[in-house]
């Protein structure tokens, strides 16, 4: 661990009046300034040193240091694509009965999901009849890269072409966008071919920490805290990973490998979704009616955000506005905490803006019932 620069300078200080140099310290001494001058190149030279030796080490690396140790090994990070569909069946327009034909639709036409990906031609079709007869397929590209921009089958129903007799449709789902591959992801994958990983059988044993019931998802990061230790960072099939599951790891784990290892499970730390959800309702529907299904809307999208997965605002107001009878919904309160695990409550609650939340590649979005109002514009509680 890199001593302080305080630290440094009570050491050198104390070093200097053990020889007499009574006046270190004292403001605009010689003694001082060349004191302050040694501690502050002893400090240059510790951060320097650890440095160096974090990029060649694999469990510190971070970036382009462990790019390097991972392509050493032949293991390159996964980086980030735009999703594109070539397969010229897939993604089609056509035109309702009556629409006038022929109709060209250019390159560049926009085609959405409801949830507001984005999605781009990248020809020019032109369509000669109405219905299925007149069906043109077309080659498209995501909006932008990452795994965000993969869509299933059918969510490509809106368009910004100006015909509204224009029906745009996918059949087949695009998922070959992909997300690059944070440190926190690529690193397990570096360290299982990194030549000190000799000692444990580290595949075995993960093989038995994902046979524990509740484990959803874990990884196991070999001398992550120094020689001899190994992290292992898990989650639960539950919202929240909980003490229970925790320890059982712990002592599973303890258990598979090799003698003196220190084991250190760790989990990830749960942002708190607060809110107050303010609907507009049509008639014949009351507050008492929709406010279990909005809390449960809520609840699914919150809690099926996977780890690192940003909170996206729309996608969130799309699921509560798909329940039958409300118009309109907004956030009228939207706040954020943190979830404390071994005393079960939230912490450090904060106001937000109604808006996309990220979370970190160790960081998971949770909410509860209890933590999710629901209003009428006037009613607020």
């Amino acid at each position: 661990m890199i001593p302080t620069l305080q630290e440094i300078k009570d050491r050198v200080y104390a070093d200097f009046q053990s020889y007499g140099y009574s006046a270190v310290g004292q403001e605009g001494a010689p003694e001082t300034m060349l004191a302050d001058h040694l501690a502050n190149e002893e400090l240059r030279t510790y951060t320097e040193l650890d440095r160096k030796l974090k990029a060649k080490d694999p469990s510190r690396a971070v970036g382009l240091d462990l790019d390097a140790l991972g392509i050493s090994k032949g293991i390159l990070r996964e980086t980030a694509s735009v999703p594109v569909d070539l397969t010229r069946q897939n993604v089609f327009f056509e035109l309702k009965a009556g629409a006038s034909t022929p109709q060209t639709i250019p390159q560049n036409t926009r085609l959405f999901t409801q949830s507001g990906v984005t999605y781009l031609t990248v020809e020019s079709v032109t369509i000669t009849d109405t219905g299925s007869t007149g069906r043109q397929y077309v080659n498209v590209r995501g909006g932008g890269e990452g795994a965000s921009y993969n869509v299933k089958a059918g969510e490509l129903t809106l368009h910004n072409y100006p015909d509204t007799n224009l029906i745009s449709n996918n059949t087949l789902p695009i998922e070959t966008g992909r997300t690059r591959e944070t440190d926190v992801e690529y690193r397990p994958r570096v360290l299982r071919h990194w030549s000190i990983l000799r000692g444990s059988n580290f595949e075995a044993v993960e093989a038995q920490l994902r046979s524990l019931p509740n484990v959803a998802r874990l990884d196991i990061i070999p001398f992550q805290y120094g020689v001899g230790t190994v992290g292992v960072f898990v989650e639960s099939t539950n919202p929240i990973t909980g003490p229970a599951l925790i320890a059982q790891v712990q002592a599973e784990a303890e258990a598979s490998v090799a003698t003196g290892t220190r084991i250190f499970v760790n989990y990830p730390e749960h942002l708190f979704l607060i809110g107050e959800v303010e609907v507009i309702l049509t008639l014949n529907y009351t507050l008492d009616l929709v406010t279990p299904q909005v809390k449960q809307a809520v609840i699914n999208y919150v809690n099926s955000l996977q780890r690192g997965e940003t909170l996206v605002y729309r996608q969130l107001l799309s699921a509560i506005i798909g329940i039958d009878g409300i118009v309109d919904a907004n956030f009228s309160t939207f706040q954020r905490g943190s979830y404390d695990v071994q005393n079960k409550r939230v912490q450090y609650i904060q106001n937000v803006n109604p808006s996309n939340l990220a979370a970190t590649a160790e960081q998971k979005w949770v909410t509860s019932s209890e933590k999710i109002t629901v209003c009428t514009p006037g009613t607020s509680v």
